[in-house]
């Protein structure tokens, strides 16, 4: 199924598409100072404007950031309105793909407490959001958020206690009990 894009109102049918040459030119007599304060402002009021700007201009986060970037990625990716519940919401993919390449990341610098804890989170606010709607159409998301993590820690030089209750822990999380079921299962037989 196609991935769901941000909600966006509907626009209403014109005949002709109103120019912004007005805008340009009057964006044109700003310094660039200006201009990048304005983008920074518009990138701190839209989280989903600020993942477009920083893929756009092919910006890497700062290592320290990653961590609280791909926290803020899930709860924007995992957002839905309890008035939507039991319908087939739009949601945040662009969200997920950030959380997904963040979790890649972490992976590489091996840095397995966090993507373990940050996977547990993805898991419990994802299936809880996927619980809600009637399609859960994010699920597939979620597992390709998830399926490299448990692949990478099948192979990593953890100690098996620890990736076991990690198993345990994210079978818990996991509100509709499909997500990453059969990874997750073999993962824990081969660490028992």
């Amino acid at each position: 199924m196609p991935k769901k894009a941000l909600k966006k109102v509907p626009k209403k049918k014109m005949d002709a598409v109103p120019s912004l040459d007005y805008l340009a030119a009057a964006l044109k007599k700003q310094s660039k100072e200006s201009l990048v304060k304005m983008l920074l402002e518009i990138a701190s009021s839209d989280r989903a404007m600020q993942r477009e700007m920083e893929n756009d201009l092919g910006v890497q986060v700062p290592d320290e950031q990653i961590i609280p970037q791909t926290r803020q990625a899930i709860a924007d990716a995992t957002s839905f309105d309890e008035a939507d519940y039991n319908t087939n919401f739009n949601y945040d993919s662009r969200a997920y793909e950030l959380v997904a390449k963040n979790f890649r990341k972490l992976v590489r610098t091996n840095a397995w407490v966090d993507v373990m804890k940050l996977s547990l989170e993805l898991m419990r606010d994802g299936s809880v959001q996927a619980a809600a709607s009637d399609e859960a159409d994010m699920a597939s998301d979620i597992e390709d958020c998830l399926k490299p993590v448990i692949k990478a820690i099948a192979k990593a030089d953890l100690p098996s206690d620890a990736i076991v209750d990690w198993c345990d822990q994210m079978k818990l999380a996991d509100k509709i009990g499909c997500i990453c079921v059969r990874e997750l299962l073999s993962l824990r037989k081969s660490r028992s």
